[in-house]
């Protein structure tokens, strides 16, 4: 009895049958080590950008390329690195980036791409945005239970390498810590405020007193019945407290308050407030403003409570000094 003879099938036409799964190409991972960090504004200077790549194995027909796109993917330009060198494990890589020209409103995406054009493989592509500054101005009345937190100031390559900012209004002082009427001090006032930025900025601060009813008639005021007192902010172990900027006058008769030298007027430290107006001085609101502080240039509107409860002349129920009716003999 004879039998077909069956010849054996190349090795790589036999893999091919069984349908072997594709190997999977290396991911490689980017470590940015440049102390570089936004927000980034139009027409600043050009930054160098570097980063790491460990264990960097680049096959024959591979190619690396380096862009700068707009969020929606449209390439404005292709960069090359100004620098690159090999230390232990790491590809090392200075790529500079003409952020003075191409940033615009809406951002911008550095990607890295290592892949082979040939084969279509992509061994990795990872993308850094550089965020715009966007300015924003919070009232910590709306934030009395929780922070609020600045962290998409940049986000990195692998290991979102991210810079944050917080604001916190919680178990703060927000009020003139006096118990009298005749003074307003800044003494004790303070929030919270956490940032990695060594260097405390800010454009201005101001003492903010809404007066519709003219209370203090020696303060200028704008059309919304607003007055601003220039004050300083002042940065120390994680809280923002405040000092007033320039010396006052008072009248002394009647405690009346002025930014400018007068006749009659004196010099003070003090910031006073008119005679036995107690009642009065409840409809005036204050609040401190902060413009443009810290590094994504927030504006800060603290509300501050006026909590004092005696006259000096006046009911003896909330008096220093008052009449008591009755006869003497």
């Amino acid at each position: 009895m004879s039998y077909p003879i069956i010849k054996s099938l190349p090795v790589f036409l036999t893999l091919s049958l069984v349908g072997l799964p594709p190997v999977k190409p290396i991911e490689y991972k980017l470590e940015v080590f440049s102390d570089l960090y936004g927000p980034f504004t139009a027409f600043q200077d050009d930054v160098i950008f570097s980063f790491k790549v460990k264990d960097l194995l680049v096959p024959d027909s591979t190619s690396e390329t380096f862009t700068l796109s707009l969020f929606d993917g449209t390439i404005l330009e292709t960069v090359f690195p100004s620098n690159k060198y090999q230390e232990g494990r790491y590809t090392y890589y200075d790529v500079p980036l003409h952020l003075s020209y191409l940033f615009s409103n809406s951002g911008l995406k550095f990607t890295y791409k290592l892949y082979n054009p040939i084969k279509g493989v992509v061994f990795t592509e990872n993308n850094v945005k550089f965020l715009p500054l966007t300015k924003r101005t919070i009232n910590a009345n709306n934030y009395q239970n929780e922070d609020f937190i600045i962290s998409d100031t940049m986000d990195s390559f692998s290991q979102n390498i991210c810079k944050t900012e917080t604001f916190s209004f919680k178990k703060t002082i927000n009020y003139f810590p006096n118990v009298y009427y005749n003074t307003l001090s800044l003494n004790g006032i303070y929030f919270k405020y956490e940032t990695p930025f060594p260097k405390f900025e800010y454009q201005n601060a101001s003492l903010v007193i809404f007066d519709k009813n003219n209370i203090f008639p020696n303060l200028n005021k704008d059309k919304n019945h607003e007055t601003r007192i220039p004050i300083d902010a002042l940065y120390e172990s994680n809280r923002v407290y405040f000092k007033f900027k320039n010396r006052f006058f008072v009248e002394p008769n009647l405690n009346l308050i002025s930014l400018e030298a007068k006749i009659g007027y004196l010099p003070t430290d003090e910031f006073y407030l008119p005679k036995n107006k107690l009642k009065e001085i409840e409809d005036v609101l204050f609040s401190i403003e902060i413009n443009e502080m810290g590094r994504n240039k927030t504006t800060v509107i603290y509300p501050i409570d006026y909590l004092a409860t005696r006259n000096l002349f006046g009911k003896c129920s909330n008096s220093d000094y008052c009449i008591v009716g009755g006869f003497h003999d």
